[in-house]
């Protein structure tokens, strides 16, 4: 698993607040818009990889 690979992004609308929740690595961010809520998202995607993957260990 990579920065690079494609994930599976579910954004709902929650109230006030867009929920974004990765399938592939059971990765949940928000925003307050779209576009912050895919930036959040990615930012947190990449650190998980960053952590956990990187590192030899899995989800």
């Amino acid at each position: 698993m990579t920065k690079n690979d494609k994930f599976t992004i579910i954004y709902v609308k929650e109230r006030n607040l867009i929920v974004a929740r990765c399938m592939e690595v059971d990765v949940v961010s928000q925003g307050k818009t779209m576009k912050s809520a895919k930036k959040n998202i990615k930012e947190a995607i990449s650190s998980y990889i960053e952590r956990f993957v990187a590192d030899g260990t899995s989800h």
